[in-house]
């Protein structure tokens, strides 16, 4: 497993009703994020450019 690290914003909160609820993020950074994290193995860390740019 590794880790996908990214910057921007999202939106975040639960989604659904009263009876069912799960807790979400949706946009288009959460999107990114995943696909950053598809390129990572076994206890990697992989950031974005739009981290590594704001870190800097």
């Amino acid at each position: 497993m590794g880790i996908g690290i990214n910057t921007g914003e999202v939106i975040v909160g639960n989604i659904g009703s009263n009876r069912r609820s799960t807790y979400g993020v949706v946009g288009s950074v959460a999107n990114l994020t995943a696909r950053v994290e598809s390129y990572t193995a076994g206890g990697q860390i992989l950031v974005s450019g739009a981290t590594r740019q704001a870190a800097s």
